[in-house]
């Protein structure tokens, strides 16, 4: 089996994660799919975040991973998108209990689906707050847009679905930053 998780991970990678990423990859290799979502927990550390996200972030690592390769292999990686991301961000920094507490700027990752990668979209002052930014260039633009969730998901429909699904969910909105394809 491609996906197993590491002896000392977390009860909860092991009882949810290797199983789920497995039948994710079955799904698609199969063609039964065409949305999956896997929740992950475990992150919410407002105390000890080094000892306790350790094992988790390892096996995360881990399967996410060996998804990738295992889509790569399969010729499917430009046919999937990936996103991972957080409901609420963390602090920058570390409190006095050794954990992050809940902040309003988070991120999301966004893997394969024929993106053009290795880049960052978005912006944060020297606090670590969120700036706005032209939603062309990138740049920092204090009359530009302030990325916030409705902008993922209208970038994510946009990619997977066309932009005219847009016009039933007029609060979402795609960015081109986001949605901008290999060449």
């Amino acid at each position: 089996a491609p996906f197993s998780t590491a002896a000392g991970s977390s009860r909860n990678m092991q009882a949810q994660g290797g199983d789920a990423f497995a039948l994710v990859l079955k799904l698609l290799k199969n063609d039964l799919v065409t949305a999956v979502n896997i929740g992950v927990g475990g992150f919410d550390t407002h105390a000890g975040q080094t000892t306790r996200l350790q094992p988790i972030m390892q096996n995360l690592d881990t399967m996410v991973g060996t998804l990738i390769q295992e889509l790569k292999t399969a010729n499917l990686l430009n046919d999937v998108l990936i996103v991972m991301y957080s409901d609420f961000g963390r602090t920058p920094k570390v409190n006095n209990a050794a954990g992050r507490d809940h902040w309003p700027v988070g991120g999301a990752l966004m893997i394969g689906g024929n993106i053009k990668g290795g880049r960052a979209v978005g912006a944060t002052d020297s606090d670590l707050r969120a700036v706005s930014i032209n939603t062309t260039t990138g740049a920092e633009d204090t009359s530009g847009t302030q990325i916030s969730p409705t902008h993922l998901g209208g970038s994510i429909l946009s990619m997977t679905l066309g932009s005219a699904y847009l016009t039933y969910r007029p609060y979402m909105s795609a960015l081109e930053l986001m949605t901008r394809q290999k060449t």
